[in-house]
């Protein structure tokens, strides 16, 4: 496996990179083959951006900050994360594709994190059976937005860890 250059963009990107899918926030650097990051993962990334979050940008025309992304086995039990989340790259979802999360928030010039998650949540929500996306259900005060590319069973695409 090469590891990526940490700010170059993730494959054919124009909005993400790649050091802002391995950063640990917590652990204060990005994850490495030591945590377990292989190929798989890294293809399973680059999926992720190019099939889902770059169409989603570029309908949406608003920046995102990157909070959480790729995580590895034991840093997800370091934040608490869900056993089987979608952070960490691990489920087939078919045709050797695995799925992938993050969460993020948007920026709207002159509104409060919260209130750009309120808006983005609205936003977000309205294309997400086009985008084969997920939301985690997060509130009336969302401090982030979760969205991954897990498929859902029917057209209910908002989820409670």
């Amino acid at each position: 496996m090469q590891y990526p250059d940490l700010n170059s963009y993730i494959g054919s990107s124009s909005y993400f990179i790649w050091k802002e899918a391995l950063w640990l926030p917590k652990g204060g650097r990005a994850a490495t083959e030591e945590d377990g990051l292989n190929s798989d993962i890294l293809d399973a990334i680059i999926n992720f951006t190019e099939n889902y979050l770059d169409p989603v940008r570029d309908y949406l025309n608003i920046p995102f900050v990157v909070h959480c992304w790729y995580r590895p086995p034991e840093y997800n039990k370091l934040v608490a994360g869900a056993e089987h989340s979608p952070h960490l790259c691990l489920t087939d979802i078919g045709n050797g594709m695995f799925c992938s999360a993050i969460d993020l928030h948007p920026v709207f010039e002159g509104m409060s994190e919260i209130e750009s998650c309120i808006k983005g949540t609205e936003m977000i929500n309205s294309i997400l059976c086009e985008y084969s996306l997920r939301m985690e259900n997060l509130g009336s005060s969302p401090l982030w937005i979760h969205i991954d590319n897990v498929p859902t069973q029917n057209a209910f695409r908002f989820f409670t860890p």
